[in-house]
């Protein structure tokens, strides 16, 4: 057959490509896949290609939803998915797509070729189980001899192959990949575009494969740009499918994101493009990837003190501008930045500022204003009711602590509940105060905190782990007093029935839950037993929020997870006479036995449901807050419009 080289440059333009492959009646095209998605996106495509009976793609993975895509547009034309580095010359594996290819599945790069071995091993050079990642290795006397005049580099990725003949050799891809059942491989990315965000490693193309499978994206890409801070925070780029441009919004898509993936993984912003850049052999370019400028776009500072803050806020969030109106939680802020934030305004006025000031007035004029009175003095933020917003018309939302005794956590909640106050009901015994005795006494007290602030119902309590048992206490406690309860949301709280014959928690599984509680998880401690120091000393190195209190407040934290998990197992429910909101952390747990339908005693209403795809300390970060905060908002609305929109009660002051 005849070989037709595109002009230099047309592999790029979708309609020229199209062009050409009418006029020459091209029947195998080998295509790099981002340039396939592009060239599929084109009008022209199926019409041109009426001569086709093959496509090759090698050269980057290749999605289901692709397939289905070529599959949509050029009929039944087999695809082959073929994979290979240049260090093995040739590509090495093979796959042919049939249309049972499922569109939510990495493509499989298939098996080796004739002449060639697959290995899938670990760290320490040993094979995988089928189903477990592993980093791909390559052997056969296809290989390259090794790297001109590097022999380090040569010595590093072609190493003895303990499994072929003696003196063979095989190739360190740093490719991931897995063994399908079926004997086919799966390409899971690159080793060295794993990103680590907030102690969590993420792997780029299991966000670039969640966007795709909507039925809006036509194509995806995520990269990760360090913050301010030097911390990475990931973008996603999208193209919309054909039609879809006009309707597409990006915070539905990272909720969209958040439903299915950890929060680590939720882009922090995305990005919509008329293409995804190129480099010069159509595989995408990284490099040219925009970075974000994201604006709040509000009334620009009016003093000198406002325009201090605006520049503190926007340079913390990494927006192009932030106005003297614009909410610091509503642009994205959390308790991490809040930290940050008061610290950095702290340091330029003189002024002692503390996260308690940033909650109680997030917006640069509200804040600005606080230190032009001199009211900016140092706010406890370990106080028992914490306003994480005190301003809005409806009634507040009320949220009780976990097992640590800090509310901090819940300030992802308030981009989602803009009209609404949202305060935390904090511990005893983080201020050298006498812990409570028994969670009966905790309700009763937290009972007469609220009542400060919103004198009459409808009550609307929120309470994640512990919290949870502790709300469902306080709820008995209003409804024996006569008061109404609106709501009460349960996030992955579980009664104390379940854990009553386990163990009380030593100070080991305390300190795990206090490096939970500062955003890491247990890899942080790369197998160490956990100590108070190193925990203290890892919350500082991640620049956790938690790490601005000091020694001797974390250290009390850690009594208060012991004290509150000893109570948990002590207390008995009463019957609380309404319904209960749900969400579950779905997600492989320890604790498999745990299950909801154990409130059925305690609750006499209906339980809904909500699965999330996370893990219990996943639920609490900021991109997962959105999105239950969403479905809270909505189920607070329908509550209050059966009981007439109620407003809030006088002592709690107008709106701000």
């Amino acid at each position: 057959a005849t070989v037709v080289m595109a002009p230099p440059g047309s592999h790029r333009d979708p309609r020229a490509l199209a062009r050409l492959i009418a006029e020459e009646r091209i029947a195998v095209a080998h295509f790099v896949p981002s340039m396939l998605a592009a060239f599929l996106s084109d009008p022209s495509a199926g019409a041109a290609a009426t001569a086709l009976r093959r496509i090759v793609c090698s050269g980057e993975a290749l999605s289901g939803q692709l397939v289905a895509r070529a599959r949509e547009v050029l009929g039944d034309v087999p695809l082959a998915n073929l994979y290979g580095p240049t260090e093995a010359a040739i590509d090495v594996t093979a796959w042919e797509c049939g249309p049972d290819t499922a569109p939510s599945e990495p493509v499989p790069i298939g098996r080796p070729v004739w002449n060639t071995r697959a290995y899938v091993l670990d760290g320490a050079r040993r094979p995988v189980p089928v189903g477990v990642t592993g980093e791909l290795h390559l052997a056969g006397v296809q290989l390259a001899s090794g790297y001109l005049n590097r022999p380090e580099l040569t010595a590093d990725r072609f190493v003895p192959d303990p499994f072929g003949p003696p003196g063979s050799r095989m190739y360190r891809t740093g490719d991931l990949a897995r063994w399908r059942p079926d004997g086919a491989l799966q390409f899971l990315g690159r080793s060295d575009e794993q990103i680590k965000v907030r102690g969590v490693r993420v792997e780029p193309g299991e966000i670039e494969a969640t966007l795709t499978r909507r039925a809006e994206i036509a194509q995806a890409a995520v990269v990760a740009h360090l913050d301010a801070s030097g911390q990475p925070r990931l973008t996603a780029y999208v193209v919309p499918a054909a039609d879809a441009a006009a309707t597409l919004v990006p915070d539905r898509l990272r909720a969209a994101v958040a439903s299915e993936l950890p929060d680590a993984m939720v882009p922090t912003a995305v990005l919509a493009l008329d293409a995804l850049p190129v480099t010069a052999n159509g595989k995408l370019d990284r490099a040219a990837l925009p970075r974000p400028e994201l604006s709040g776009g509000g009334e620009p500072p009016r003093t000198a003190r406002e325009e201090l803050v605006c520049a503190a806020m926007a340079d913390l969030l990494e927006v192009g501008a932030v106005g003297r109106g614009d909410d610091f939680f509503d642009l994205g802020g959390h308790s991490l930045l809040a930290v940050r934030l008061a610290h950095r305004i702290a340091a330029a006025t003189g002024a002692d500022v503390t996260i308690a000031d940033v909650f109680s007035a997030p917006t640069p004029a509200a804040l600005a204003s606080r230190l032009d009175r001199g009211e900016a003095t140092g706010g406890d933020a370990l106080g028992p009711l914490l306003s994480l917003r005190s301003r809005g018309k409806r009634p507040a939302l009320f949220c009780v602590h976990p097992a640590g005794g800090i509310s901090w956590c819940y300030a992802g909640l308030l981009g989602t509940l803009p009209d609404r106050p949202v305060r935390g009901l904090q511990a005893r015994g983080l201020d050298g105060a006498p812990p409570a005795l028994s969670i009966e006494a905790m309700a009763e007290e937290y009972v007469e905190r609220i009542r400060t602030v919103q004198p009459d119902g409808p009550y609307h309590l929120l309470g994640w782990s512990i919290g949870g048992v502790i709300a469902q206490a306080m709820a008995c406690e209003l409804q024996r007093t006569g008061a109404e309860v609106g709501a009460l949301v349960l996030l992955d709280a579980y009664p104390s029935d379940q854990w009553r014959d386990l163990p009380a928690p030593d100070e080991a599984t305390a300190l795990h839950a206090l490096l939970y509680m500062g955003g890491l998880d247990e890899a942080a401690l790369d197998g160490v037993a956990p100590t108070r120091a190193s925990v203290l000393a890892l919350l500082r190195a991640h620049r956790s929020a938690l790490a601005s209190l000091g020694d001797r407040a974390l250290s009390a934290v850690v009594d208060v997870v012991v004290n509150n998990a000893r109570l948990m197992r002590e207390h008995h429910h009463d019957r609380f006479d309404g319904d209960a909101l749900f969400f579950t952390a779905a997600a492989p747990r320890e604790q498999s036995w745990l299950t909801r339908d154990a409130w059925a005693p305690h609750i006499a209403g209906s339980i809904e449901n909500h699965d999330l795809d996370c893990t219990h300390p996943a639920m609490v970060q900021p991109a997962r807050l959105s999105v239950i905060g969403s479905t809270i908002a909505r189920h607070l609305d329908a509550i209050e419009e059966r009981l007439g929109r109620p407003r809030l009660g006088a002592r709690d002051g107008p709106a701000r």
